[in-house]
């Protein structure tokens, strides 16, 4: 992370690798936040089906109209440790969000945490629960943050 962090700002970190086919969902719940961030990081770990370039010309444009600051970083193929780091190290705010490319938002997240924050300044880390919709329809609750609390 650079040393000129933004107090009460909010970066996404999209890693992505061969997503073309599956990550305007993703983009698109960024895009409808009641809450915009300050900033998009999509990191993409060597991509051979021109990701980067997909997100150029299809949602550039979308992102610039929001005005959200979107950082497009190409990488060779390293892993997802690593292009998760170079998000965060390419991030110029105090909160970072991590969205996977095959993934998706609520329009209300970023404002929930917003607000979570603002109730308590001594919180320094959310892990929520995940639904996943399988193929067949069928639903599955991940409940991560049942382990954590406040202390």
């Amino acid at each position: 992370m650079q040393s000129n962090i933004l107090i009460n700002t909010f970066s996404v970190v999209i890693p992505t690798h061969n997503s073309v086919s599956f990550i305007d969902n993703a983009l698109n719940s960024v895009l409808s936040q009641n809450r915009k961030p300050d900033e998009v990081i999509i990191v993409d770990d060597g991509s051979k089906d021109d990701t980067i370039l997909y997100i150029q010309n299809h949602f550039m444009s979308l992102f610039l109209k929001k005005n959200i600051k979107l950082n497009l970083i190409s990488n060779g193929h390293f892993g997802p440790g690593k292009t998760r780091n170079d998000g965060i190290k390419a991030s110029n705010s105090e909160w970072i969000c991590f969205l996977d490319s095959d993934d998706e938002w609520h329009s209300h997240k970023i404002k929930e945490i917003e607000k979570a924050i603002e109730e308590d300044r001594n919180i320094n880390f959310f892990c929520h629960y995940e639904k996943f919709i399988k193929l067949d329809g069928r639903i599955k609750i991940n409940e991560y943050g049942k382990n954590y609390n406040k202390n």
